[in-house]
């Protein structure tokens, strides 16, 4: 749903996140043909529905964009199962992520095995305040998995 009222956007379902014009979070395309590098910057909403057949970068749950005169409150929370390779550390014998499957595809008995094998839940937003040419904005997220990320 989308308004012009205090609440100006609210997506239930699948959705993708863009923060920080990519410095933070960017999930969405938002290129197209251009000889002008001016016309680089990422001017895109905050949040968009996921039209994509990638299962791999959007988020599953709930977003929200309030604004009320110069004040701006976007916020998401989302959780889904992913797919990922799991194995142990070897500095703690820690059993872990140590890899994603963000292909989509589960053909062989392994990916088979790890399809939805680890739970993700992720919450962020932004604040912003605007006032004639003076713009701040505070954007925060964190991501939660059910197992840890371990590396070698």
């Amino acid at each position: 749903m989308s308004g012009k009222r205090i609440v100006r956007q609210i997506i239930v379902g699948d959705y993708t996140v863009n923060l920080a014009q990519g410095l933070i979070q960017w999930q969405a395309m938002n290129f197209r043909k251009t000889p002008q590098l001016a016309l680089l910057k990422k001017n895109s909403s905050h949040f968009q529905v996921h039209r994509s057949v990638n299962e791999f970068n959007f988020h599953r749950g709930l977003a929200l964009q309030l604004q009320l005169k110069s004040h701006s409150l976007s916020f998401f929370v989302s959780g889904k199962n992913m797919s990922a390779n799991l194995g142990y550390a070897t500095a703690g014998n820690q059993l872990g992520i140590t890899s994603f499957n963000s292909s989509g595809y589960h053909r062989t008995a392994a990916e088979i095995k790890g399809q939805g094998n680890v739970f993700q839940l992720a919450a962020g937003g932004r604040y912003s305040y605007k006032h004639g040419m003076f713009t701040s904005g505070l954007n925060f997220l964190t991501y939660h998995f059910s197992l840890p990320i371990v590396t070698g």
